[in-house]
């Protein structure tokens, strides 16, 4: 064999060699790579989700407070609608014929005790009602007599009784205020066609 061929199967030899090593650094290459973007996508999606919870989380906190303010501005209007049925009861109570008020007096001056005088602090209207005849009936069956007080009335309307030792509160306001508990259920149910309080 000559000097020729022995170079050429050397040179054959380390190209062959050369190629075999070439293809497995290629080989090695393409793994790196494929892991690095394995790494990569993993990295990402994880970013991803966890931006996507944060988005989501987010988006129910605003979700959550947005129905709570459109909760309270439903109340709100509600408890608006609620006071404003109430404001106009009171003028209706106000606007009572004098028949009727002078019944709904004469029950509440019945329950102040007999023996306890007092006076009888009442509306300009109601003040001309109550005078003359109809307290003197009143005052019949009493020891402790009730007498009218130049006093203003209770604004709104209706009664105070005051004594040395009491205070009856028969206003129209005053009676409207003990009842609002029980009544605010009611007027909601008659208002909003359900049985929620305000």
């Amino acid at each position: 064999m000559g000097l020729e061929n022995v170079e050429k199967a050397v040179l054959a030899e380390a190209r062959a060699e050369a190629g075999k090593l070439l293809a497995e650094a290629r080989g090695r290459l393409a793994e790196r790579l494929a892991a690095a973007r394995r790494e990569i996508d993993s990295r990402f999606d994880l970013r991803r989700r966890r931006e996507l919870a944060h988005l989501e989380s987010e988006h129910q906190r605003e979700l959550a407070r947005a129905r709570t303010a459109a909760r309270l501005e439903v109340l709100r209007e509600k408890n608006r609608l609620v006071e404003r049925a109430f404001r106009g009861a009171l003028e209706r109570l106000a606007a009572l014929p004098r028949e009727r008020f002078l019944a709904l007096a004469g029950e509440w001056l019945a329950e102040v005790p007999a023996e306890q005088p007092g006076a009888v602090l009442a509306g300009e209207r109601e003040r001309g009602w109550l005078a003359g005849a109809f307290l003197d009936r009143v005052n019949a069956g009493r020891t402790g007599k009730l007498a009218l007080s130049a006093e203003p009335g209770p604004e709104g309307g209706g009664l105070v009784v005051r004594g040395e030792k009491f205070e009856f509160d028969l206003s129209w306001a005053g009676q409207l205020a003990d009842r609002r508990g029980q009544l605010s259920p009611l007027v909601a149910a008659e208002l909003f066609g359900d049985k929620a309080q305000p």
